[in-house]
């Protein structure tokens, strides 16, 4: 009987890993790390091709600015100075997201539209020009100017968004209130305080034809206050 040796263990447990180190000449386990190393490679690579597909695609962010614009007037040119100060903001209108009601108790913005700047920077900066180019003044200036002006105007917007409410007539809704102020004498005395508010139909509630809504808005609210500032002169 011949007993079996070490040789005849090795040979009958050989496997195609082991028979091809022995045709290169070198040990099992350089091979089997090789062979680990190249299973782990591979395992990522498919594992980041997974998490790409799988990510989600996010829409990019919109950004908008409101503007009014007023049909050019031919009138005289008056000798007073006007101050336009910065407007406040309500909190709940105080960040750059689009708002939405939805209902009569819950509001949402919108992550992925927003304004340019502050939206109380954007109508004030609206309102000093709609008075410069009235043609009423004959400087209109900023919190920062030295000037000393007899009309002070002041105020505060309290309400910036799209009433969803009822879902077929979406509407751009915009409302400050104003304060002007006489400054011609000794001491500022308020001589009006008013809210302004306008809500306007638009074709969709889509961003875009929001703002057209909040822009036609602020040009009639604009008019309006011109009106009763000049009256009040």
């Amino acid at each position: 009987v011949r007993s079996r040796g070490l040789g005849d263990v090795y040979k009958r447990q050989s496997s195609p890993c082991t028979r091809f180190a022995d045709s290169l000449g070198l040990p099992i386990m350089m091979i089997s790390l090789r062979t680990s190393f190249c299973l782990a490679f591979v395992t990522c690579q498919l594992l980041l091709l997974c998490g790409c597909s799988l990510s989600k695609a996010y829409p990019a962010k919109s950004y908008y600015y409101l503007s009014a614009t007023r049909d050019a007037d031919s009138r005289p040119l008056q000798s007073k100075v006007l101050r336009v100060q910065p407007l406040g903001v309500s909190s709940a209108f105080v960040g750059k997201g689009l708002v939405s009601r939805v209902s009569e108790v819950e509001y949402e913005s919108d992550y992925y539209s927003e304004f340019f700047t502050r939206p109380n920077d954007m109508v004030t900066e609206q309102l000093v020009s709609w008075f410069r180019e009235s043609g009423q003044f004959q400087e209109v200036i900023g919190e920062a100017s030295t000037l000393s002006a007899e009309w002070v105007v002041e105020g505060v917007i309290d309400g910036l968004y799209a009433d969803l409410r009822v879902a077929a007539q979406p509407r751009a809704v915009l409302s400050f209130q104003i304060r002007m102020i006489d400054d011609r004498g000794r001491r500022p005395e308020v001589i009006s305080t008013k809210k302004y508010s306008r809500s306007e139909l638009v074709s969709s509630s889509r961003s875009s034809d929001l703002i057209l809504g909040w822009n036609r808005a602020l040009e009639a609210i604009l008019a309006e206050v011109e009106q009763d500032l000049v009256a009040l002169q």
